[in-house]
């Protein structure tokens, strides 16, 4: 006896959820999960969680938002050798004493602006680092204070060797004594007092200073200071424990997971940090600075608009990255552990994760398992039979191209054939990387009418309306797969492969590239190998995009009625003449030269008319999303009832997992 079918939970609330009347919480209650009380007043979002399949209802938006998501591309660990660091730096100065910080200037020093000679000479008196007593010194004035001269020598625009490790014994006093009024007070007069410009780290830190409470609320950084020493100024250390970083809709926010706990999280989890600073630093792409305040449960920031930025910890730099719902993609969500996205595909959805990257580079989506996979190319889905006969498709964007060639390319159609004119292609849409095989061909239609014989040859020797009767029986085959022949925009959008020139490999082309006749080579190059005969698939290099043998090899029917003059007006997805007396073909041949082979060739034959330099490959339109299909799904009671499962299904079935 064989094995009955059981349906788990996740996939019974996926039926339950599709329904259009159906709330999430009753769906979750038939399929078996107990509400449990939730901090926070949450709602019952912890059944589909579990499951691990996110859905797009009306409750979840807010939480799951449909096209954009927040990810940690990678993260760098900050080298911080001793002495690099400003507060390294300043472990070789003393603390000033409440005396040397004293503002009040002695009477002897003019109160209009001062003399810079007689200032200098008498700031000499003052070694901010005496190792030594020295006997020949004198005593400053005792009116006369460091910080004093130090406001009036800036004032008169002097800025004496002796200034700089002032500041330094300045800051090494604020690092001691923070919260000091008299300091804040110091360090906004002395910055008012600093010339303009890029300015040193223990300037930023003075702006740190002075600027404390706007930058412990979330305030920007003016450029001409170093992020890093505002940040260490403004900055005050907390005891190292463990944090999440957490998106919920277009906000990001900072939970403390001892407090908060992981499993009752109400958003997506993005990484995970240790903290020991009370601010953090957000760099925006644009080079715009910011202090970020570390609050647990309130938003860090709101990342409406930002495509990318980095958040500085004192221990690591993320790099955080956006990632916006692919257009081939039904939906993009995250579970508890990573990001993903569900592309639908012969009536199934499948789902991809998101790797980021290691260290450089761009990230990808990868599938665990499954017909579709990604690769430098981009995304690309498969067809199989038993393990033996497999097609795969590309996935081509949509986007605008220049249809046709230039007045200037060598060796064009001179009589309107070519017109070139800008083409929309508002839909993406798959093709196959190939030409269809004869091993494909034998095992759809039971035979072979090519004359050059091989497994992995193109099937040669095939009419247009062959083809169509081939298409007809795939489709009847593999349910859903809607194939058919491409239209001669969407067939030269995928040669070009975002290329302007005669080839998508460049202005020449050889016999390394393609399989044409090399004894008449394009536009006066070097005379090539003539192989007489097609080629196998995949033997020659394909183009930027993943596909092989668009230029040579074999004709590649299109789906358009022939039409002469294309025209220079601008066409959205165009679909050829209604009628016709003959199919446009693209892509040359092995027995014509270089010229046939050009991007922007044509070709024309009568739709009966079959020869070996003739072959074809297959495109589809991209499926519906589940989410559209689920708008268009019949109300309930419009559908047909359930049939009621036979009695031993009934004795058999194991209960619902």
């Amino acid at each position: 006896m064989s094995r009955p079918q059981t349906v788990s939970r996740a996939d019974l609330l996926r039926l339950l959820a599709s329904q259009p009347d159906a709330p999430l919480a009753a769906a979750a209650r038939l399929a078996g999960y107990q509400p449990e009380a939730a901090p926070f007043g949450a709602a019952l979002l912890d059944a589909e969680a579990e499951a691990g399949y996110e859905t797009a209802p009306a409750d979840r938006k807010a939480l799951f938002p449909a096209e954009q998501f927040w990810h940690l591309r990678r993260r760098e660990p900050l080298q911080a050798a001793a002495g690099r660091s400003l507060p390294g730096r300043l472990r070789q100065f003393r603390p000033l004493r409440a005396k040397e910080l004293r503002l009040t200037v002695s009477s002897s020093l003019p109160r209009q602006r001062p003399d810079p000679a007689a200032l200098t000479e008498a700031a000499a008196q003052f070694r901010p680092l005496p190792r030594r007593p020295a006997q020949a010194e004198t005593s400053p004035p005792p009116q006369t204070t460091p910080a004093a001269l130090a406001l009036q020598l800036l004032r008169a625009g002097q800025q004496p060797a002796w200034l700089e490790p002032f500041f330094l014994r300045f800051l090494r006093t604020w690092f001691e004594r923070q919260k000091d009024a008299d300091l804040i007070r110091f360090a906004r007069q002395a910055l008012e007092l600093l010339p303009p410009g890029r300015q040193q780290d223990w300037q930023g830190c003075l702006y740190g200073i002075a600027h404390r409470d706007a930058l412990r609320q979330g305030a920007a950084i003016p450029p001409q200071f170093q992020p890093e020493a505002v940040l260490a100024a403004a900055a005050e250390p907390l005891p190292p424990s463990p944090w999440l970083l957490i998106q919920e809709g277009e906000a990001m926010f900072l939970l403390n997971s001892p407090e908060s706990g992981i499993c009752l999280l109400k958003g997506s989890r993005i990484a995970a940090l240790e903290l020991t600073t009370d601010l953090l630093l957000l760099r925006r792409e644009d080079g715009r600075a910011e202090t970020v305040p570390v609050r647990s449960g309130q938003p860090l920031c709101i990342l409406r608009g930002a495509e990318r930025f980095s958040l500085q910890t004192a221990a690591e730099v993320l790099h955080i990255h956006a990632c916006v719902r692919p257009s081939w993609a039904a939906l993009i969500g995250r579970n508890s552990r990573e990001l993903f996205a569900e592309l639908p595909w012969l009536g199934r959805s499948h789902r991809l994760y998101w790797q980021a990257p290691a260290r450089s580079g761009e990230g990808r989506w990868a599938s665990c398992h499954g017909p579709a996979d990604t690769d430098h190319f981009g995304l690309s889905a498969y067809i199989g039979f038993y393990g033996r006969v497999m097609q795969r498709f590309r996935w081509l964007e949509p986007g605008r191209f220049l249809m046709g060639s230039p007045l200037d390319e060598p060796e064009r159609e001179t009589w309107g054939r070519e017109t070139q004119h800008e083409v929309c292609l508002s839909k993406g849409f798959w093709l196959a990387d190939t030409a269809v095989t004869q091993e494909l061909w034998h095992f759809v239609m039971r035979g072979n009418p090519s004359k050059f014989q091989g497994r992995e040859l193109p099937a040669d020797n095939v009419s247009w309306e062959a083809a169509q009767h081939f298409l007809q029986r795939l489709n009847a085959m593999v349910p859903g797969l809607n194939a058919r022949l491409p239209t001669e925009a969407e067939w030269e959008y995928a040669c070009r492969a975002g290329s302007g020139r005669p080839f998508s490999f460049g202005s020449q082309i050889t016999p390394e590239q393609a399989n044409c006749n090399g004894a008449f080579p394009y536009h006066n190059s070097t005379k090539g190998e003539f192989r007489r005969r097609t080629v196998p698939v995949q033997s020659l290099p394909p183009n930027a995009w993943g596909f092989y043998e668009m230029h040579g090899n074999v004709w590649e029917w299109c789906q358009d009625w022939w039409q002469e003059d294309l025209g220079c007006d601008a066409a959205l997805d165009p679909q050829g003449p209604d009628c016709g007396g003959f199919r446009a073909a693209r892509g040359g041949s092995w027995f014509l030269g270089g010229k046939a082979a050009r991007s922007a060739a044509r070709g024309r034959f009568a739709p009966d008319f079959r020869n070996d330099r003739i072959g074809f490959r297959i495109a589809r339109d991209h499926e519906l999303p589940l989410l559209a299909q689920k708008a268009a799904a019949p109300v309930a009671e419009d559908l047909p009832p359930l049939p009621r499962p036979s009695l031993l299904r009934r004795i058999f079935s194991r209960p619902l997992a």
